[in-house]
């Protein structure tokens, strides 16, 4: 029995860039994802960075996954932890557009600060040793970002009081007057620390040195120490033991010294 092969011919097809670009739109559009795949969550934590590092993931996520507001709002449940999630089964009944849940997320757990908290905090809070640069100009910049639009400080006037507020030790290694804009001020802040870091870890291995040979010297002199303070059983005096004793090997030679004569009488 013979077997026929059969041949299905498709028609090749020429698109042009902007054809191209316009299928590619249509297929994106088409698809639909769903929350279920969103790795961001929120657990209730009250600060206002990790609510709006929440809200900007999940906007993201939405316009790629293409989710609309209605099915992001029915996946909340998925993403929202804790007290989060307690917190939006008492509130989804009223809360029935996403605006108003960013709104309503906002307001409960990262409520908008006075104007003169948001201030005393940019302004009163200094670098502490063990912060970066980095995060510490992001959370000063942040608190910027808080205030109304009549109350709002220009770039320069930031920086400034941004670059006051830095560890001693890095205005030194940093001239304000070498620095244009934020990120001047960051790239050459992360090279002094790093410097500084470098210098620290020498110290810290001839600090380390200094005790090993201080504790060397410490283990060398404990015999002539122990020795000191020994008592010897035959004379008993201070600074040695029965088998260094003058007195006793003398009265030893002595002694053998009178019997050996005694010995010689004898023969």
């Amino acid at each position: 029995m013979e077997y026929q092969a059969e041949y299905i011919i498709i028609p090749c097809i020429n698109l042009t860039q902007e054809q191209f670009q316009q299928l590619l739109a249509n297929i994106g559009s088409s698809r639909k994802g769903s929350m279920t795949s969103c790795k961001a969550t929120y657990n209730g934590r009250k600060d206002r960075e990790t609510v709006e590092a929440f809200l900007t993931a999940v906007q993201v996520f939405k316009k790629l996954e293409n989710i609309t507001d209605s099915d992001a709002l029915a996946g909340l449940p998925l993403i929202l932890r804790d007290e989060a999630a307690v917190w939006w089964q008492g509130s989804k009944s009223i809360v029935i557009t996403w605006a108003k849940f960013e709104e309503a997320l906002r307001n409960t757990f990262a409520p908008k600060k006075p104007v003169y908290e948001i201030y005393l905090e940019a302004c009163g809070t200094k670098q502490g040793p063990g912060v970066s640069t980095d995060d510490f100009v992001t959370k000063k910049r942040m608190l910027f970002s808080e205030l109304p639009s009549d109350e709002v400080l220009n770039q320069k006037q930031q920086l400034n009081i941004t670059y006051g507020l830095l560890n001693l030790k890095i205005r030194e290694k940093v001239p304000i007057e070498e620095v244009k804009d934020f990120d001047d001020l960051l790239k050459q802040a992360r090279s002094a620390e790093a410097l500084l870091k470098e210098k620290a870890l020498g110290e810290g291995k001839k600090e380390s040195s200094d005790k090993t040979a201080e504790t060397f010297k410490s283990d060398n002199s404990a015999p002539s120490r122990a020795k000191k303070a020994s008592r010897c059983n035959f004379c008993k005096k201070l600074g040695h033991v029965i088998e260094e004793c003058r007195k006793r090997k003398k009265t030893t030679q002595l002694t053998l010294g009178a019997k050996f004569k005694g010995y010689k009488r004898f023969i």
